[in-house]
């Protein structure tokens, strides 16, 4: 309270997360960039796959709509943002981006036969 009574004590007051306040904020920086970095990672992979740029795209563009669905579902469950949520959050992304391979993988193989979505 001491802080908040006038401008120039705010100035001189300043506020530091120790503890598990810092922890938690460097493991949810750290996670958020290694899932970054895998996200583009598989995006390459895919990349030197289907020799093209618009396929990867359209592959991972499930991506954040899966994230989004279960931030959704566990904001109206009321459930925190936690380890275990964000590392069910990178298996949910390893499961949406496999199962996005075999739809872009049959367009390849039946734009490159010349052939209907039936034959394919």
């Amino acid at each position: 309270m001491g802080c908040r009574r006038s401008a120039s004590f705010q100035k001189a007051c300043a506020s530091s997360e120790v503890g598990d306040a810092e922890v938690k904020r460097e493991l949810f920086t750290n996670f958020g960039v290694a899932m970054f970095t895998g996200v583009l990672m598989v995006f390459a992979v895919l990349v030197l796959l289907f020799a093209r740029v618009f396929q990867p795209i359209t592959i991972l563009s499930a991506l954040p709509l899966s994230i989004g669905g279960a931030s959704l579902a566990l904001l109206l469950v009321g459930f925190p943002l936690s380890l275990p949520v964000l590392i069910g959050f990178l298996m949910l992304m390893g499961i949406v981006a496999k199962n996005s391979i075999p739809a872009g993988g049959l367009r390849h193989r039946r734009d490159a036969r010349r052939q209907g979505p039936v034959t394919a």
